[in-house]
């Protein structure tokens, strides 16, 4: 069961939701769930409360669990209490996203009983916890941290989180080391005040998750990471054999061509690699030399077929970006985009 909701009517916003949750319970069961509120502005403590009645009445059904609160700015840390206060009920769920992004309103708090919602639900394969925008202290990070200890089962994990600090940064990379069955990991530290210590943390952590398949690292706008940690991580990337796509956002970091040269050195050892997108948007640091080299390995890396390239506010000149695209006319691409 999917519904999406982009309503912005101020009035009848959690009425609607009351009417569709009610509507919900009338079902046998329910083993899938997944409700959008993306950015339903009205969207208040109100609606989460009935959107919790429904969660609670298919508790003994539900596999998989989708809710999404993308920018849902009127609701409080109460209101996520609705929530999270059914999450441990949940005996058979095995896939969980939970996506709180921009919702200025929370606390710490939200984010503490989430956690401890999800502690007892060993069963998890997938989890995904979004708090990106949200300005937390590192005081979740330990009931964070001893959660995914428990998660053995999970292949794939998703974090979107705000670090106050590389005290925060490092326990929650130190931690995913222990999940040694991961496929798919995506960490979003975007805006967070870490620095080349964490990054050094997740090149440690990477040593540790070797069958990953898809990986997705994104620091957009940490200004304090220079090529010291990038070289951390595009130097560790070689060993993940079983890649087949990578994401990384470096954009408005320190980066150079230094770092960029490690990192496509670290990819072109990735046969399997099909899928490469890479942010350096804001790095003023990248030149025509950096460029050249991702030209130089695309050139050659046959199994990559689509590229993105977000070369926005670097110093790659236009010849520079007229070099890398050169590449398509030397052999086949599914899809080979430059942002500029």
């Amino acid at each position: 069961m999917c519904i999406r909701d982009r309503s912005n009517c101020t009035a009848n916003v959690n009425e609607s939701c009351k009417t569709i949750m009610k509507s919900l319970t009338h079902l046998h069961s329910l083993i899938h769930l997944t409700l959008d509120f993306t950015s339903t502005s009205q969207l208040n403590d109100e609606g989460c409360n009935h959107v919790g009645q429904v969660v609670n009445h298919f508790s003994s059904t539900l596999a998989t669990l989708h809710l999404n609160f993308y920018q849902c700015e009127q609701i409080t840390d109460a209101g996520v209490d609705h929530i999270a206060g059914r999450l441990s009920s949940l005996s058979k769920l095995i896939h969980l996203h939970l996506n709180y992004t921009r919702c200025d309103l929370l606390t710490d708090r939200s984010v503490e009983n989430i956690v401890n919602g999800v502690k007892i639900l060993s069963g998890l394969t997938q989890l995904s916890l979004l708090f990106y925008g949200l300005q937390l202290s590192d005081g979740p990070v330990a009931s964070l941290t001893r959660v995914l200890r428990n998660l053995t089962q999970l292949k794939q994990l998703s974090i979107e989180w705000y670090c106050r600090s590389d005290d925060g940064g490092c326990q929650i990379s130190d931690t995913i080391s222990s999940l040694s069955s991961l496929s798919h990991l995506k960490i979003d530290f975007g805006y967070s005040n870490i620095t080349n210590k964490t990054m050094k943390s997740i090149s440690a952590m990477l040593r540790s998750v070797i069958k990953l398949s898809h990986l997705d690292l994104s620091f957009y706008n940490v200004p304090n990471i220079s090529d010291e940690g990038v070289i951390a991580v595009g130097d560790q990337l070689s060993q993940l054999t079983h890649l087949i796509s990578i994401q990384a956002n470096f954009g408005y970091t320190l980066v150079s061509d230094e770092a960029v040269s490690r990192l496509m050195n670290g990819i072109q050892h990735l046969q399997h690699l099909s899928s490469f997108q890479l942010s350096l948007w804001g790095c003023k640091n990248v030149t025509d030399a950096g460029a050249n080299m991702i030209r130089e390995v695309l050139q050659f890396h046959t199994s990559l077929i689509d590229i993105t390239l977000d070369l926005r506010r670097t110093s790659v000149t236009s010849a520079g970006k007229q070099n890398l695209r050169r590449v398509r006319d030397l052999r086949q691409f599914n899809k080979f985009d430059i942002i500029q």
